[in-house]
């Protein structure tokens, strides 16, 4: 004898929950929450990767610009972070 269940509907959170809104533009526009995010979480990580990236902006053409070629010069912090 088998039993077969259904599972159980998709609740979505509550407008003050805070799990987030579910009515910003961006999560109507993306499906934040339908992904299982939030908003917030969404906000913190752009805004961590773009820090990240900024940060190597400058420690990139550091690191470079400490290595010499052959004959000893080695290249400036300025033209290194301008390529």
């Amino acid at each position: 004898m088998a039993t077969t269940s259904t599972p159980p509907p998709k609740t979505e959170p509550p407008a003050g929950s805070a799990g987030g809104t579910g009515s910003t533009s961006l999560d109507k526009y993306f499906h934040i929450t339908e992904r299982g995010s939030t908003v917030r979480t969404e906000l913190v990580a752009g805004v961590a990767t773009f820090l990240t990236m900024a940060y190597i902006l400058f420690v990139n053409p550091a690191i470079l610009g400490t290595i010499k070629d052959h004959t000893g010069v080695g290249l400036p912090f300025d033209q290194v972070l301008t390529v």
